[in-house]
């Protein structure tokens, strides 16, 4: 990260500036923000957030978590309506584009952070993909961690260094000490038989194209029905769950010295080592060499 850039009205600490807008983002050639790890953290207005996201795809993936404090919002992700509300959370992947279902932002405020996607933050990065497009009511306690980070970026002082990293890491595990304590689907039972075909052909063909589309029609459902369907009784949507089933046979694959990164990319399906090694930082943060080495040391 090269730097920090914040847009604000005011030199007050955090609890005098709750209402006003406030925008830290990584890209901009200032001093390295506190927390490191960060991409962008702000609050502020619905169209502020998509600012920012716009922004931050240009500069590459990263990992959203969304607060609404105030008002509502509908977004729209690979088909699907998300709604949010006061006080509701939401962890996007690297790979889901928040779409805004209206043409104009509502009225309201919203808390945002978007993580780097490395080597550094790998482990949680999994964690937080574990969670991703689950709308969960937040507890007080991640309101108060995130104005706190605020704090800590808005106007650091030399004890930011340290506190604001961990102030993040408080932030986090709160999230997902309450996604964890959330039940994941209420009322979900083992997949029906559509949704079991669907996770049957998808583990016979991870090494071979195989679009959300042609899965819908090989159980006789149409892909919206798939999709819904999927997301109800998994967790996940078909594409997220395929992509995941990739990068764990990948991992598997890597742990075998006797094959080089290019075999592997082969083995599933990959056209190019290049093509796989993308694939395989976009979803693990780090590159399969970097993962091959971490699992050696």
């Amino acid at each position: 990260m090269s730097g920090r850039a914040i847009n604000d009205a005011s030199n007050s600490r955090v609890i005098a500036a709750q209402r006003q807008e406030l925008w830290v983002r990584a890209a901009a050639p200032r001093a390295r923000p506190p927390a490191a790890a960060l991409r962008a953290l702000g609050r502020g207005s619905f169209g502020a957030f998509y600012l920012d996201g716009a922004r931050q795809a240009a500069e590459g993936p990263a990992r959203s978590i969304c607060l609404v404090r105030r008002g509502s919002e509908e977004w729209r992700v690979g088909g699907r309506a998300l709604r949010l509300g006061p006080g509701e959370l939401l962890i996007a992947g690297p790979q889901h584009v928040l779409a805004q279902s209206g043409r104009r932002a509502p009225s309201g405020e919203i808390c945002w952070l978007r993580l780097a996607v490395d080597s550094e933050t790998a482990e949680i990065g999994e964690a937080l993909d574990r969670q991703a497009l689950r709308v969960l009511r937040a507890p007080g306690s991640v309101a108060a961690l995130f104005e706190r980070l605020l704090a800590e970026h808005r106007q650091p002082d030399e004890h930011s260094a340290w506190a604001a990293p961990a102030t993040l890491d408080c932030l986090l595990a709160e999230i997902l000490r309450a996604y964890g304590a959330a039940p994941r689907n209420t009322g979900r039972t083992a997949p029906g038989n559509a949704v079991a075909a669907a996770l049957k052909l998808i583990e016979e063909r991870l090494a071979e194209p195989l679009t959300v589309a042609e899965l819908a029609g090989a159980v006789q459902l149409s892909a919206a029905q798939l999709h819904d369907r999927f997301l109800r009784e998994t967790g996940y949507t078909p594409a997220d769950y395929r992509a995941r089933r990739r990068l764990a046979r990948a991992k598997e694959l890597l742990a075998d010295p006797s094959l080089t990164v290019t075999d592997v990319a082969l083995t599933l399906g990959f056209s190019t080592s290049q093509y796989f090694a993308t694939f395989f930082r976009r979803f693990s943060g780090m590159s399969p060499r970097d993962h091959r080495r971490r699992v050696d040391i």
